[in-house]
């Protein structure tokens, strides 16, 4: 107990402050990032809203890369991180600090990186699946880019005994980084997806809802996946997995 307390005193903040990243998904994109650098070894990125977003270890860094207009990059396994800073000087001691890491932890890092993908299958209306799958507007690059940083994403469909259903693959790929990577980030990545769609208004859907028509023949309230889309027509469907909807409103014929 001892040795555990005497380690959490000499972990501390070797490094702190302001960098912008750029995106994976958009690479014209930088998006501002608030960083600690552990003595440990860890950078820590957080977003405007103090939510951490990515923990790397830079133990397992292949390289750190000085590059220009205040640029640099950290070469991992499997995905290149480039960052700028506010100016020069503050680049280079950037640098200086992860050089540090990387010298001190050559040739000690032994770990088998035996962790297993933390995945996540997010179930989507077939509709909404068909939105995202040709990209209507961008959606599909809006909802990846949102998450870029704590995991990617992958459309899915497969059939159960009655149908077939939709889905989105939700795989934390901190993991290819960092060996001790927090579990609880997968869940950061579900509930900006979650958020993305709460939000109703992507692609060409201005908005989804669920509710009940009075069909006059039947004498009867029968339940509908309705979506409202940008060329203003509405659509119902009778099952949040068909792809073909039951009943259109095209409301251009109404206002003509």
């Amino acid at each position: 107990e001892e040795e555990e307390e005497e380690e959490e005193e000499e972990r501390k903040i070797q490094k702190q402050g302001f960098v912008k990243k750029k995106g994976e998904i958009r690479g014209d994109i930088w998006k501002e990032r608030y960083v600690e650098l552990w003595t440990d070894g860890n950078w820590c990125e957080y977003n405007e809203k103090g939510i951490l977003l990515n923990v790397i270890d830079i133990s397992l860094s292949q390289h750190i890369c000085a590059l220009c207009d205040c640029q640099f990059s950290i070469v991992m396994p499997g995905r290149v991180f480039s960052f700028v800073a506010n100016t020069q000087s503050e680049r280079d001691h950037w640098i200086a600090c992860l050089h540090l890491h990387l010298q001190f932890y050559s040739n000690e890092n032994d770990n088998d990186n035996d962790n297993d993908n933390n995945e996540y299958e997010y179930p989507i209306e077939a509709a909404v699946y068909m939105e995202l799958k040709e990209n209507k507007e961008g959606c599909w690059d809006d909802l990846r880019e949102q998450v870029e940083d704590m995991a990617v994403l992958e459309l899915i469909e497969f059939n159960t005994e009655n149908e077939k259903k939709y889905g989105i693959r939700i795989v934390a790929i901190q993991y290819w980084w960092n060996i001790n990577a927090p579990v609880f980030d997968i869940n950061g990545a579900i509930e900006m997806t979650k958020e993305f769609f709460a939000r109703g208004c992507f692609g060409s859907i201005v908005i989804r809802s669920h509710l009940s028509l009075h069909l006059m023949h039947k004498q009867q309230w029968i339940p509908y996946l309705v979506i409202m889309r940008t060329q203003n027509v509405l659509e119902c469907y009778a099952n949040v997995n068909h792809i073909d909807p039951v009943v259109t409103f095209d409301f251009n014929q109404l206002i003509q």
